[in-house]
């Protein structure tokens, strides 16, 4: 197998200018593949590491009625702003008094 090896000289300048159109192109292809509305939902793992405690207490959050969340098959979805919101009342220890 044979490599071809090209060596280019650059100035800083167009190094800069090469590494900002890359930045760019990459910040451009990953706002197409995140959603607003994936951003906007969080499984039950997600909410578990945002809120700071363990996943068995997110279902007994769920289970006091302290977090609302909705179920999709077998998983649980949260919506972020319901989540921040139990993170900023700070009511998210001991959900069932345990």
């Amino acid at each position: 197998m044979t490599l071809a090896v090209r060596i280019v000289t650059v100035t800083v300048e167009e190094l800069e200018k090469l590494v900002e159109a890359a930045v760019r192109r990459a910040l451009a292809e990953g706002a197409a593949a995140t959603t607003p509305i994936a951003a906007d939902w969080l499984d039950a793992n997600d909410a578990a590491a945002f809120l700071g405690v363990n996943r068995r207490t997110i279902t007994k959050l769920v289970a006091a009625g302290k977090l609302h969340g909705g179920r999709v098959g077998k998983l649980w979805r949260f919506r972020r702003v319901d989540v921040e919101r139990l993170l900023e009342t700070r009511d998210c220890s001991s959900a069932g008094g345990a």
